[in-house]
């Protein structure tokens, strides 16, 4: 049976519940939707440039994961196993599509994306949510009194 880390072994974003919660979950929200829209919908040309789809599947996996672990921090593996699934479905749907297709090269670079993003939830850039959470917080505090 393993203990549970005591609260100063804890970090400050585990400890301190976000007072602006619904605008993080909004913002990670409306990120996920681009992620799908620009999934599904018909984009016209696609990009010239071979690899340069792959940059854009793990860059928006790595930004997602990322913020959805800063958002939830005791959550993060859950967030990073429905990021995984969610690139798979995505490409998925892509095939019930007449103008997109399926990659499941894709799907890796999502992945790969995903554990980017569980890394960087290992460095202090897992602060900054919290920080710009007390930033503003603070200030609003400050115009209501």
């Amino acid at each position: 049976m393993s203990a549970k880390p005591s609260p100063a072994a804890q970090s400050a974003s585990d400890r301190q519940r976000l007072k602006l919660l619904h605008w993080w979950f909004a913002l990670g929200a409306a990120m996920v939707a681009f992620v799908i829209a620009g999934s599904l919908l018909n984009v016209g040309t696609p990009v010239p440039v071979t690899g340069v789809d792959k940059v854009q599947h793990t860059l928006a996996y790595t930004a997602m994961t990322w913020w959805w672990g800063m958002v939830q921090p005791r959550r993060k593996y859950a967030w990073a196993i429905a990021m995984v699934a969610l690139g798979g479905a995505l490409e998925w749907g892509q095939s019930l599509t007449p103008y997109r297709h399926m990659d499941w090269a894709d799907a890796v670079y999502n992945t790969i994306g995903v554990a980017a993003g569980l890394v960087l939830l290992l460095t202090p850039a897992r602060h900054i949510v919290p920080w710009l959470d007390r930033q503003i917080s603070d200030r609003l505090d400050a115009r209501a009194s």
